[in-house]
């Protein structure tokens, strides 16, 4: 039973709107400026919303990406990074 609570936990927060630290599939499941940061080492398709400037490379980097599908684009940063902005 709890398994079957944890699955359906998990589902939900992919469909609804996601708040930093949840699972996401794309930057359109965060909300406001939040970016679904995804590990490309990982073979699963999800990430976690985080904020951008918790991020140091955010887009274009061997690690993670950020997809910038919120109008954002792929810049450096005055820290430079490139990041979503």
């Amino acid at each position: 039973m709890k398994l079957y609570i944890i699955l359906c936990s998990i589902i939900l927060s992919c469909f609804g709107t996601a708040i930093e630290g949840h699972l996401c599939g794309g930057d359109a499941d965060c909300q406001n400026n939040d970016c679904c940061a995804i590990d490309i080492r990982n073979p699963l398709p999800y990430g976690n919303c985080t904020k951008i400037f918790e991020l140091d490379e955010i887009c274009n980097t061997k690690s993670a990406y950020c997809g910038c599908d919120k109008g954002l684009k792929c810049a450096y940063h005055q820290s430079g990074y490139q990041v979503c902005q």
